[in-house]
């Protein structure tokens, strides 16, 4: 026999409380899809400094790295011009001053050129860079950079030769040879720092990554490790690809 109404009123409530659960898991189930979503759309967005945050580094880094490598940059200049090695320390750092001067521009080029290249080769981040994709957009910031470091670096070539001071040099050049002359061996450098900036705002990230992916425990939670080892090799093969070039530069 039919229930009475108490009864039916039972199963209609029960049926409203079925109703209104599954309605709270399906929501439930909504939010949290779209949680994941967000998630994985957030992990996908490259991050990367501001444009103010990549001049301040590119200085620290530029008058950092010309005092560190002063010492080797002479030792360098002697062994591939054939002239005899210093014999005080004014010597070795003859130079330094213009040279970390205009390093410091040079450093900022390249990384804010860098950091600019890789937001629209990834849509102002909305992708992550591929693995070749980080070096090219590295090498073609080295490139463009060789048009500031390329006359930078004739003058102080022609400084450790010829003993003079920035401002003699710069006018001997200019009588000598004419204006022009600053821009000799524009497309050795060109080679030259794209290869070397590709080596470390490309390769050496690249590397790291690689090293921390690599199931070693060495690496493995050790980013430092891994950026220090990844730096070196390309520090290394970035060197070993340059050098004859730079050796053909510094004899132009």
């Amino acid at each position: 026999s039919a229930g009475g109404p108490d009864e039916m009123l039972d199963v209609a409530d029960g049926g409203d409380n079925t109703s209104t659960a599954f309605h709270n898991n399906t929501a439930a189930i909504s939010e949290k899809e779209n949680e994941e979503e967000k998630e994985e759309e957030e992990t996908t967005k490259a991050v990367y400094l501001t444009q103010g945050e990549n001049i301040m580094l590119g200085a620290f880094a530029g008058i950092f790295k010309t005092y560190l490598l002063m010492p080797l940059a002479t030792w360098k200049y002697c062994q591939q011009s054939g002239r005899a090695l210093p014999k005080s320390i004014g010597e070795w750092y003859r130079g330094v001053l213009p040279n970390a001067a205009f390093m410091v521009p040079i450093t900022i080029a390249q990384i804010w050129t860098n950091g600019v290249l890789e937001k629209i080769w990834s849509n102002n981040g909305e992708r992550q860079l591929e693995k070749y994709e980080k070096v090219v957009v590295a090498v073609v910031a080295g490139a463009l950079s060789a048009l500031l470091y390329g006359p930078l670096d004739l003058v102080i070539i022609q400084q450790q030769k010829l003993k003079l001071g920035l401002i003699a040099t710069l006018s001997h050049i200019k009588n000598e040879y004419g204006v022009m002359k600053f821009m000799r061996g524009l497309k050795a450098c060109m080679v030259r720092e794209a290869v070397y900036t590709g080596g470390y705002l490309g390769l050496a990230p690249v590397l790291s990554e690689l090293l921390q992916q690599s199931g070693n425990p060495i690496f493995d939670g050790n980013p430092i490790v891994s950026a220090i080892c990844g730096s070196i090799v390309a520090g290394v093969t970035a060197s070993l690809v340059t050098h004859p070039v730079d050796t053909a530069k510094t004899n132009l």
